[in-house]
């Protein structure tokens, strides 16, 4: 179980794995350049480049904190256990549930500092939660095979991509970038067909919508948004690329999560417009 006296001192993975000596200053700042950018998360962009290895963070937290390590890769997890937490908490948190006894739940995360987490988890759940440590592969591995999930090797804060930090969303879902629902078309092209498909949600950094397809992971679209004819009077021309697919509804459709890899500024700031008055407008 997490205690209060682990929370209360914890520390960001960066900052520990400098305390550590396993990267420098110059490192940390590069990848936390690249976070804000692009969001993600720092682990994630240093093993990548090379950097430092999953287990080198995976030892770094257990040497600081205590955590237990766990390798999810060599057993198979009960479903009825996946199913006490929702896959939107698995996914946006890196985490997933392995076993349950009485009012304890254990998960694996990437993460065991993050508190919001942590209480995402036990508000869905009504559970204690005891958390072991696992890596980002794994945890990446078990979102495709228990949830459907499948995350691009590119990093992705949240998946869904979102607008970046400003003043009237600070506190606003927690989160670097915004989004809101909105049922918008979009049209883009598709095996050599140009289609019509309707928007979950959208930010000036993404967009998520729905597809009776399955979009190949890492793939480029060439986009077009129709917002209000109050707001923009033409389309919102962009190039997307596909981050994340999610299957749903017996795979009759998918969820597709996409980032703006091209976009006018100035649509840019039109979408921030829109989200912002349909904020307050609710």
């Amino acid at each position: 179980m997490v205690t209060d006296s682990k929370l209360s001192t914890r520390k960001k993975i960066g900052e520990l794995l400098l305390e550590q000596g396993l990267i420098n200053r110059e490192l940390l700042k590069e990848a936390l350049g690249y976070q804000k950018q692009y969001g993600g998360f720092i682990g994630d962009y240093l093993v990548k480049h090379g950097y430092v290895s999953e287990k080198d963070i995976v030892l770094c937290i257990c040497r600081q904190y205590g955590f237990p390590y766990i390798d999810i890769s060599s057993f198979t997890i009960d479903k009825k256990i996946i199913n006490l937490v929702p896959a939107s908490i698995s996914e946006k948190f890196c985490l997933i549930p392995i076993d349950k006894i009485g009012s304890l739940i254990t998960i694996a995360m990437v993460n065991p500092l993050n508190y919001e987490a942590l209480q995402a988890v036990k508000l869905a759940t009504g559970c204690e939660v005891q958390v072991f440590i696992a890596t980002i592969s794994d945890i990446k591995n078990a979102l495709e095979t228990y949830y459907g999930i499948r995350i691009s090797e590119e990093l992705s804060n949240d998946i869904e991509p979102n607008i970046i930090d400003v003043k009237i969303y600070k506190g606003l879902e927690r989160r670097r970038f915004f989004r809101f629902k909105a049922n918008l078309d979009v049209h883009f092209a598709h095996q050599d067909t140009y289609v019509k498909k309707e928007t979950k949600d959208i930010s000036a950094g993404g967009v998520c919508f729905y597809s009776a397809n399955e979009l190949p992971l890492n793939s480029y679209l060439t986009f077009e948004i129709d917002l209000p004819k109050s707001v923009s009077a033409r389309p919102i021309a962009s190039v997307v690329k596909v981050v994340r697919v999610q299957e749903i509804e017996n795979k009759k459709r998918y969820e597709i999560g996409a980032v703006f890899v091209q976009l006018d500024p100035v649509d840019r700031v039109i979408i921030i417009k829109y989200a912002k008055d349909c904020e307050l407008e609710r």
